[in-house]
């Protein structure tokens, strides 16, 4: 009988360990831990990588956002605060064979790899958010200005800078780098632009407009540009809008000219209903109050 309990003891055991090895294992997807893989799917908040219609193919260097960060998949870093609240890196560690994985959440090497140690990706984030690549089927997502690269991997499908999203007959987006030392629009999404650096290379950097400005080519500067007549918004100033209109040379020729224009005192501009408003609707708004450090405003029932 004593004999009998212990092979039932051990058997029990044993069975106990297997379960929680497969629970641990389990945990675990392609390297990455639920949590964290979970945790990078809300940070970066994209809907193709939810939906399982891109995959996420390579992380950036990041930048030092904690005393103890990771400067890359297998490199640790050590950074000092400054006096503006940010840091600096004091000193770069290579991960060992024995634990060649930084983990971003410690800033100290394991052997798992965190998040996603696949290609890395060089993009470069001058802003968070969503962005366009030359190749149509890729596209970037940078949080905390680290890069992240994914690929659109459903056959047909590119990525919609418009929807931040992979769908299929979206048209592929190309960047026309025709000049060095230029600047030039996508040619679908014309709030995005390059920075090219010669005819043979790829774009050296790609950046977004705010609001609703695009890139005059002319200029090289992002600017308002007029489709039609009537008033838009001047998202480097709630209280001010521009003026679209034609000019008429003759009864054949007409050229469209933008008036930049100040709102009455107190008021700012409503972009929903292209009048000025009682800045007590408009909460935050003031002379030189850019649009992007406030709520959108409601379509008002006028």
């Amino acid at each position: 009988f004593f004999r009998s309990f212990q092979v039932y003891m051990m058997w029990r055991s044993t069975g106990i360990v297997l379960a929680l090895v497969v629970s641990a294992i389990g945990s675990i997807s392609n390297g990455v831990r639920r949590d964290q893989f979970t945790n990078l799917q809300q940070r970066l908040n994209d809907h193709s990588w939810t939906m399982g219609k891109s995959s996420l193919v390579g992380v950036g260097a990041s930048t030092c956002s904690s005393v103890f960060s990771c400067a890359d998949c297998n490199t640790a870093q050590v950074c000092r605060p400054t006096t503006k609240g940010t840091f600096v890196p004091v000193r770069n560690i290579t991960c060992p064979a024995s634990a060649p994985f930084c983990q971003y959440s410690t800033g100290t090497c394991g052997v798992l790899p965190d998040d996603s140690c696949g290609q890395t990706d060089n993009f470069i984030c001058l802003a968070d958010g969503h962005y366009p690549d030359a190749n149509c089927s890729v596209y970037h997502v940078c949080e905390g200005l680290v890069a992240h690269k994914f690929e659109c991997k459903i056959t047909g499908e590119t990525y919609n800078a418009d929807s931040a999203s992979c769908e299929a007959a979206s048209g592929c987006a190309a960047f026309n780098c025709d000049g060095t030392g230029k600047k030039v629009a996508s040619s679908l999404y014309p709030s995005y632009y390059a920075y090219c650096t010669n005819n043979a290379q790829l774009p050296l950097v790609i950046d977004r407009c705010t609001g609703i400005n695009q890139l005059n080519a002319t200029s090289q500067v992002c600017e308002p540009i007029c489709q039609e007549e009537g008033a838009i918004q001047d998202v480097e100033d709630c209280t001010k809008y521009y003026k679209c209109s034609y000019l008429w040379i003759n009864d054949s020729t007409k050229f469209m000219i933008r008036e930049r224009l100040d709102c009455p005192t107190n008021t700012g501009f409503d972009p929903n209903n292209y009048i000025c408003i009682n800045l007590t609707q408009y909460p935050g708004c003031s002379p030189g109050v850019p649009v992007s450090q406030l709520h959108p405003l409601h379509k008002l029932e006028l």
